[in-house]
């Protein structure tokens, strides 16, 4: 799923947008979002609360080895390999299009390659 979006800027940085006609002012940005949008921002408001502690979060890995060992302990070893089908699904076209295209182009300009030693 994509990350969620940041929290809204605190109001205290914002500038003031009250009309001074004395019309009244347009709700809130808040109120006028659908209720699972407004969920989201409050989930999001709140993890961003909790995660800024003044205790500095330990980095999960302490190196490359560590992070290779740490994957294969806690997931596997096909875990390493995750992902991977679908960016074959995405490279194998492209380069047959690229060989085809480099061959017929070879044989339309009628080139001849050469490699000497």
């Amino acid at each position: 799923p994509p990350p969620p979006p940041p929290p809204p800027p605190s109001s205290s940085r914002l500038p003031s947008s009250a009309p001074s006609s004395g019309a009244s002012p347009s709700p809130p940005p808040s109120s006028r979002l659908a209720p699972a949008a407004t969920a989201s921002a409050a989930a999001s408001a709140t993890r961003a609360a909790s995660s800024s502690s003044s205790i500095p979060a330990m980095p999960r890995y302490t190196g490359m080895f560590d992070c290779f060992a740490t994957v294969v302990r806690e997931e596997g070893f096909g875990a390493l390999w995750r992902g991977i089908l679908p960016n074959y699904y995405k490279v194998v076209p492209s380069i047959a299009i690229a060989f085809v295209t480099y061959d017929v182009l070879k044989e339309m300009l009628d080139v001849e390659f050469k490699i000497s030693a």
